[in-house]
């Protein structure tokens, strides 16, 4: 009998033992917090209107996974085409980058205000036709931020 009570004590001991520990590494601090610097903020955040309608992006080309992270060659087209367009309009086409998973998921958002009416379709007709049939990139139009 002496020897199922001191093995009945030693589990209570360590169970009591490991409900301390598991209590003292507690943190209220979530792990996934990491500070990150005012100008990078600055950078990814989109700008807003009056506080609480994000603005509308005139386009956007959402880069996204299924499991196996994005398309590698995708990114590169983009700018490429980014590029090889702003060459052409003679104007300078900016977007806002936008991550927001774990795959490399990511947005680029496009305002095109800087284009006519024309060239905006004729930029977003060709982004269309770039990346017809890939199913890991998505693009849409006038779109709020995510």
């Amino acid at each position: 009998m002496k020897i199922s009570s001191t093995i009945y004590i030693r589990q209570i001991k360590l169970l009591s033992l490991m409900l301390v520990l598991n209590m003292s590494c507690h943190t209220s601090k979530k792990s996934s917090q990491v500070p990150v610097k005012s100008t990078e903020l600055e950078q990814e955040k989109p700008i807003e209107v009056n506080d609480h309608i994000p603005i509308k992006w005139r386009v956007s080309v959402s880069f996204i996974s299924i499991g196996e992270g994005i398309d590698p060659q995708a990114l590169p087209k983009l700018e490429a085409y980014v590029l090889q367009f702003g060459k052409e309009t003679g104007m300078e086409i900016t977007s806002t980058r936008w991550p927001w998973g774990r795959e490399g998921e990511v947005d680029n958002n496009f305002s095109l205000d800087k284009l006519s009416p024309g060239q905006q379709e004729k930029f977003i007709a060709g982004l269309m036709e770039l990346f017809q049939g890939n199913p890991l990139v998505h693009i849409t139009e006038n779109r709020p931020t995510r």
